[in-house]
């Protein structure tokens, strides 16, 4: 959750479009892996 909210303040940024475009991947690995991780 932590990064997401993360990902949202960068993305109300000035350069929120580029940034969004760059975190967007990494969030998905990073929620698969947090779930793989997960019981």
């Amino acid at each position: 959750m932590g990064f997401y909210l993360f990902s949202i303040k960068i993305f109300n940024d000035k350069q929120g479009s580029w940034l969004q475009r760059e975190f967007l991947l990494p969030l998905k690995l990073i929620n698969r892996i947090l779930r793989s991780f997960t019981p």
